[in-house]
């Protein structure tokens, strides 16, 4: 029914992988470069252009009334296309007209499958987002609020333009990913105090870290709820933040309380 994403193919690849911002670029300085995201390619029929391939499905998704329906009629296709078996994850970026009931994109968790409404497709915030619940990253909430920690992607406090998104992840996220974990130091409470130098992921990223820095300190609890600490600075890798948490949230230690992997976790404190 004429319905399409309004980038083409060659502008979604830029998007992706090649930008000066991108979820790719952005994905490789937050993990210190143990993520990275590259461009499938096109199978032995070279469908796939740059990472992209263009498809036209059989049903009018003006009537579709999930995400998934979406991607199930993408993969329709595409099970009779040979793209190959270069691809670990897939994105799919569909029309305005697909009810994606007030969510601007969908994440598998612990999948392979992101979808995206076709305003927010381009975002680096959204893509990084939705991509995080396919590394089983759950939400990071503060308060009652389950995207209300505005210090990582996994929040939920964005600006959708293409030119931002900055933002890597909290203490607890950077934790459970296990990207810094020549950096990170576990205190039991009951027994020992900390004493150390915590610094930012810009630090790492720009060699300026000694080798007894930590980059995250985890405080062990009595119950399966641990705390988590980690230094924000409004700078480099980590320079994107709406403008109305900045003073609360940027250049402070930030602490998150989180157990284990398939639960959010809450923001609930700063220390300046």
């Amino acid at each position: 029914n004429g319905n399409s994403p309004t980038h083409s193919a060659t502008e979604l690849s830029r998007h992706v992988f090649s930008d000066e911002l991108t979820m790719a670029t952005q994905y490789r300085a937050c993990s210190n470069g143990k993520l990275r995201f590259t461009p499938a390619d096109g199978g032995s029929t070279n469908v796939i252009k740059n990472g992209v391939v263009d498809v036209t499905v059989d049903i009018d998704l003006r009537h579709s009334y999930h995400s998934s329906d979406c991607h199930t009629a993408a993969d329709n296709v595409l099970s009779d296309l040979d793209i190959g078996d270069t691809h670990t994850y897939t994105m799919y970026i569909c029309p305005d007209v697909v009810d994606f009931g007030g969510y601007v994109g969908y994440g598998e968790t612990g999948g392979t499958k992101t979808c995206y409404l076709d305003r927010h497709g381009s975002s680096p915030f959204v893509q990084m987002h939705e991509l995080g619940h396919n590394l089983q990253f759950f939400h990071s909430g503060e308060g009652n609020s389950e995207y209300g920690d505005p210090t990582g992607i996994m929040g939920g406090r964005y600006n959708s333009d293409i030119h931002w998104g900055k933002m890597c992840f909290n203490a607890a996220k950077t934790w459970q990913a296990g990207w810094y974990s020549d950096h990170h130091s576990t205190v039991t409470p009951t027994n020992e105090s900390y004493i150390g130098n915590i610094v930012d992921v810009n630090s790492v990223a720009l060699g300026g870290i000694n080798a007894n820095d930590d980059v995250v300190v985890k405080v062990q609890s009595a119950d399966e709820l641990s705390l988590y600490f980690m230094l924000h600075r409004l700078e480099g890798i980590t320079s994107d933040m709406k403008e109305d948490y900045i003073d609360t949230y940027a250049d402070k230690i930030n602490i998150q309380r989180w157990g284990y992997s398939g639960i959010s976790s809450k923001a609930i404190g700063h220390l300046a």
